[in-house]
């Protein structure tokens, strides 16, 4: 016999929570999204999203946070070896919250997409709460004929990473009405996108939130930019970016600002003897 054992072997990779939400977290969510849509407090402009509009969200007394964010760690933790989805020396102390500090609402239109990107923090979610779009109907439009039909994207939710042997994988969801007030729980690092879908004026709604490690001890804003500049887009963007250090240099001068580089004098080159072409690579031989 040539073997006495045969095994196949499925080396660990980090997974993600697929959900069904309740009504009691179905109503609150459309509560919080009315809410948002009164308030504005524009988002986007810290999102990837190439998105029509993006606000962001409260969380009404941490409501989505305890009942749907805390139960979904220990799940994963559970599935995981009793670790969150980071490399070790990130790990926390055991204890450490986690906190739901980055919260907002997307309203994607026809022909707005979802670049791949994945999120800071630790966790991240995102909830369908109105798809306007069935993927099976979307197939049918004229640009999709001729394709093969698992590579017809139209309207989808696709996850992309790398296998064991460094392949680029990918798992779609072929989103339709039957997923709304469903939810992916997932590690922030992990990539993702969302296609355009085509056909229709109503916008496609979801709900998204990160979870970061309360480093600062300072509850939930600890590891987000002060909550009164939120939606303050040119303060965000001075923050993340910083300022130009010549904003303030008085260009009548006509002279550039000094700056710490060195002149380096270009390097003479070398004489060297023509060479043979190949003939010069080949050693010699004596018979």
């Amino acid at each position: 016999m040539t073997f006495e054992d045969v095994r196949i072997m499925t080396p660990p990779t980090q997974g993600f929570i697929f959900a069904k939400l309740g009504k009691d977290m179905v109503d609150h969510l459309w509560k919080m999204i009315k809410r948002a849509e009164k308030d504005q407090e524009r988002y986007k402009h810290r999102l990837a999203g190439n998105i029509t509009q993006s606000f962001g969200l409260d969380d009404d007394g941490d409501y989505v946070y305890r009942e749907a964010c805390l139960p979904l760690i220990e799940a994963y933790r559970n599935s995981n070896g009793g670790s969150d989805p980071v490399r070790n020396f990130v790990q926390m102390p055991k204890g450490a919250p986690l906190l739901l500090t980055e919260f907002w609402v997307n309203y994607q239109h026809q022909t707005d997409f979802n670049p791949f990107h994945f999120h800071g923090g630790v966790y991240s979610f995102a909830v369908w709460m109105k798809q306007p779009t069935s993927w099976e109907e979307q197939c049918k439009l004229p640009q999709f004929q001729e394709i093969k039909k698992d590579n017809r994207k139209a309207g989808t939710f696709e996850f992309q990473y790398t296998d064991s042997l460094g392949g680029i994988r990918s798992m779609s969801y072929q989103l339709s009405p039957e997923f709304e007030n469903c939810m992916v729980f997932f590690p922030a690092s992990l990539m993702h996108s969302v296609y355009p879908f085509y056909g229709t004026d109503e916008p496609r709604i979801s709900v998204a939130g990160n979870l970061w490690y309360d480093t600062t001890g300072k509850g939930r804003y600890g590891n987000a930019l002060d909550p009164s500049n939120l939606g303050d887009q040119t303060e965000y963007l001075k923050q993340m970016e910083g300022q130009n250090q010549f904003e303030d240099w008085d260009k009548t001068k006509q002279q550039s600002p000094q700056n710490d580089t060195f002149k380096v004098n270009p390097r003479k080159p070398r004489k060297s003897k023509k060479s043979k072409g190949f003939k010069e690579f080949i050693p010699e031989v004596k018979e």
